[in-house]
């Protein structure tokens, strides 16, 4: 995909975009996890680009960054020092409990 100009045209802007979206919600802590599994995914997908690995083939800083966005997901990063454990207080996240799912 990356030889084709019209393909490159593409995926750049989101490539961008999705960078910032997901580093301004970790920076906040609004709607990690969701965050998380988004860059998660972004990274496996930079790691599946240039397969196989230039140095190790066990262990590389994708994966490294894979299993960090998981981790913090897992924990709820967004809970601890962010502003999702406000966000998690509103009236109407306390109504649709299923909401908690995506702001931790």
């Amino acid at each position: 995909m990356g030889e084709r100009q019209v393909a490159l045209d593409n995926i750049n802007p989101m490539v961008t975009w999705g960078q910032i979206l997901i580093g301004l919600s970790m920076f906040f802590g609004v709607d990690t996890r969701f965050s998380l599994f988004w860059a998660g995914v972004m990274m496996f997908l930079f790691y599946l680009a240039q397969f196989p690995p230039e140095y190790d083939l066990f262990f590389d800083y994708y994966r490294g960054y894979i299993i960090v966005y998981m981790a913090l997901a897992a924990i709820g990063a967004g809970r601890v020092a962010g502003l999702g454990a406000l966000i998690e207080r509103m009236r109407l996240v306390r109504r649709f409990s299923w909401l908690k799912v995506f702001l931790g």
